[in-house]
């Protein structure tokens, strides 16, 4: 008999080697990732390989849908969705992608009926309670407060699936005007998540823009990118009007509104391999060659085209692009840069109160929000100072009181001449991929002006933060 041996010593059996990934495998995989980064084009080749070998696998079939509808390639996307209803007819997936579409581009009512028929029949699938608490005003008498409380019971704390219904609750409770249980919804809704904002690297991050952004070094490097005035970025806080702003815009015939778009914050981390020793953007951007500008700006300009390549002007509307302002003039100095602001409080308790990606990790706490918020308008107050005229503000509370004057001026800043259009944006069909596609097919409303008062007295620690700014 042979004598047992222990892990570790002599005469031991080797633990076997797990076994290396298949190449489809690591393909699905870097497709996924690059989803999951927001890079939808990157992931789409492959994830399109990965259906073409294994058209059987749902996950992909899946993953596919979603990759087609980042791009706005709505018929593709449905004929994928049909194809994974036939893999998975008993999934709740495909009809919250196809209510994902429907809402994008307006169509609520059937997007809602879509989502009710979910919950019925998946209970427990919180993204279908989420997204039909956002998909329109919930009503004391709609069930819809009753449903969710009676399953919360049954979902786990510290679970994604008990974020959503939270999140779900707080919205309805807030359009009921029950304000301090949607408090208390929302902040159990953030408990669900461990806190992940580093405040020392905020800062430090924002510290290293302004420093590699000073008045010289715009003013020696602008023109050194492309001529063009084709690009209109709209940046500022997320919930502070960018998509109202690109609405108006939209509306009118010469422009374009190509949405959310990755590839400023792209042409940045490609500034580093433009550098001869691979300086990370910031810092690369003192040492580039003019030629290597250009390279950057003619390719954003060419990711541009794929969304369109007739309008005279294309609406970029990446939110965070505020941290890009400084390049964005280096390479496009004719270009014109929107800034979409609304009240402090106002905005950062429409922040709150969404749900937003990992990435924002300064939206788990009002103290953090607070933090982050200050020096997003200690960054814009830079810009301001070392690009004077190029960044336009626009209000929203001023919009509410002069809506003509204000979308004049607007459309004056970005080089376009007046029509009527642009004050109807409410009734521009097209297709808005944003938390806010329900609120730029209102015409303007005053409700949300000082919303924050309804919480005051949850207020105390974004006030504190704030100080300074309000």
């Amino acid at each position: 008999m042979t004598k047992p041996t222990l892990p570790g010593l002599p005469g031991a059996r080797a633990t076997a080697a797990p076994p290396m990934p298949s190449p489809w495998d690591q393909m699905f995989a870097a497709g996924r990732a690059a989803l999951d980064a927001r890079r939808p084009e990157e992931a789409l080749e492959l994830i399109e390989r990965c259906v073409a070998l294994r058209p059987d696998h749902a996950d992909a079939v899946i993953m596919l849908v979603k990759a087609y509808s980042a791009l706005g390639a709505t018929g593709e996307a449905r004929r994928f969705i049909a194809v994974y209803r036939k893999l998975k007819p008993d999934s709740a997936m495909a009809d919250m992608e196809e209510a994902k579409i429907l809402l994008d581009f307006g169509q609520t009512e059937a997007a809602r009926e879509l989502l009710r028929a979910v919950t019925k029949a998946h209970p427990l699938y919180s993204p279908a309670w989420s997204a039909l608490s956002k998909a329109g005003r919930v009503t004391a008498d709609d069930g819809f407060i009753d449903a969710v409380n009676a399953l919360m019971p049954r979902m786990q704390e510290g679970t994604l699936g008990m974020k959503h219904f939270c999140y779900a609750l707080a919205k309805a409770y807030d359009d009921i005007g029950e304000y301090d249980l949607a408090f208390e919804a929302l902040m159990r809704a953030k408990a669900q998540q461990p806190p992940v904002y580093n405040r020392a690297d905020t800062e430090t991050k924002f510290a290293a823009i302004i420093k590699a952004f000073p008045e010289r070094l715009v003013r020696r490097l602008r023109g050194a990118g492309a001529e063009t005035t084709r690009p209109v970025f709209i940046v500022g806080m997320p919930r502070s009007g960018t998509s109202l702003v690109e609405q108006i815009l939209a509306s009118h015939p010469d422009v374009f509104g190509a949405g959310e778009l990755e590839y400023l914050g792209r042409a940045g981390a490609e500034a580093a391999n433009c550098h001869v020793r691979g300086v990370a953007f910031p810092e690369c951007v003192a040492d580039l060659s003019a030629e290597a500008l250009s390279i950057l700006a003619f390719r954003y300009l060419r990711r541009l085209e794929r969304h369109d390549a007739t309008h005279a002007r294309v609406v970029d509307k990446m939110p965070h692009n505020f941290m890009l302002v400084g390049l964005a003039a280096i390479l496009f100095s004719d270009a014109k840069v929107v800034h979409a602001r609304r009240d402090p409080l106002d905005t950062c308790l429409s922040c709150f109160m969404h749900e937003f990606l990992e990435t924002h990790g300064y939206n788990r706490s009002l103290a953090e929000l607070g933090h982050h918020y200050r020096h997003y308008i200690a960054l814009m107050d830079h810009w301001s100072k070392v690009l004077p005229g190029y960044v336009f503000d626009a209000s929203y509370e001023a919009l509410l009181e002069d809506q003509r004057e204000r979308s004049e001026a607007l459309l004056k800043h970005v080089g376009l001449g007046w029509d009527e259009r642009v004050l109807e944006f409410h009734k521009t069909d097209r297709r808005v991929a944003t938390p806010s596609h329900a609120q730029v097919r209102q015409g303007l409303y005053k409700t949300s002006k000082a919303r924050w008062r309804n919480y005051e007295k949850h207020l105390g620690p974004l006030v504190d933060a704030l100080e300074g700014c309000v």
